[in-house]
């Protein structure tokens, strides 16, 4: 039975449309997560930060995600790159801010975004490395973000790192409630600026009132 299943030797192969070791096709880049570590640079270098998804992300989807990515990472900065150089401690790091911006997309989706797959997390995040133009970097990027995803968070991570670096607070804002509400309110204080806001409606100029949008929100209640 397993001879008639087999391919005789002198059956010529049927052509597979292209030539033997051509590479597959690129899969574009995530446009979202793309916008998000600009975005996110431009912040790095002392731009303002893009409360607004840029206007070539035309889905919702993409809209949503560009806000959800870009505030987290900026609410969790300090401590996504605590954990990124404790990941990469036992590498050789690349310089270049894009390189760990596109490592700090990813671990941000691994620890924080349940619904993102581990493995889009990751393959997102190198493909961005390349996009921004450091595809040198695709393999360390891959390696941290691997280890992330293996080995998860160390034990007992966030609560052994001071208040400060865990909930991502200038030392200097940590040490002014300390010193005014004590070590127990600032934790709450510090906590409770991480946590995510409301539902946020931004009108648009020309196309409708903030009164009138009231009165429809009114409506559908």
């Amino acid at each position: 039975m397993r001879a008639l299943q087999r391919r005789s030797a002198g059956t010529a192969r049927k052509p597979s449309g292209k030539p033997r070791g051509a590479p597959a096709a690129a899969r574009p880049v995530n446009p979202a997560r793309l916008a998000v570590a600009r975005a996110y640079l431009a912040f790095l270098n002392g731009g303002a930060l893009a409360e607004a998804p840029p206007r070539n992300l035309h889905g919702e989807a993409d809209r949503r995600l560009f806000a959800q990515l870009l505030r987290g990472m900026v609410r969790h900065k300090l401590l996504l790159e605590a954990e990124l150089e404790q990941l990469a401690n036992d590498q050789q790091q690349p310089r270049d801010p894009a390189v760990h911006t596109a490592a700090l997309l990813g671990l941000y989706q691994l620890r924080f975004l349940e619904r993102v797959p581990d493995h889009a997390a990751v393959f997102e995040s190198v493909e961005v490395a390349a996009a921004l133009g450091f595809g040198k970097a695709r393999g360390w990027v891959n390696a941290v973000l691997r280890r992330a995803q293996r080995d998860g968070s160390p034990e007992g991570w966030p609560q052994v790192l001071p208040l400060g670096l865990r909930t991502s607070h200038p030392e200097w804002m940590v040490a002014r409630w300390r010193a005014r509400y004590g070590e127990a309110r600032a934790a709450r204080i510090c906590e409770a600026n991480n946590l995510a806001g409301g539902t946020v409606l931004r009108v648009e100029t020309g196309r409708t009132s903030p009164r009138e949008l009231l009165r429809a929100l009114e409506g559908e209640s």
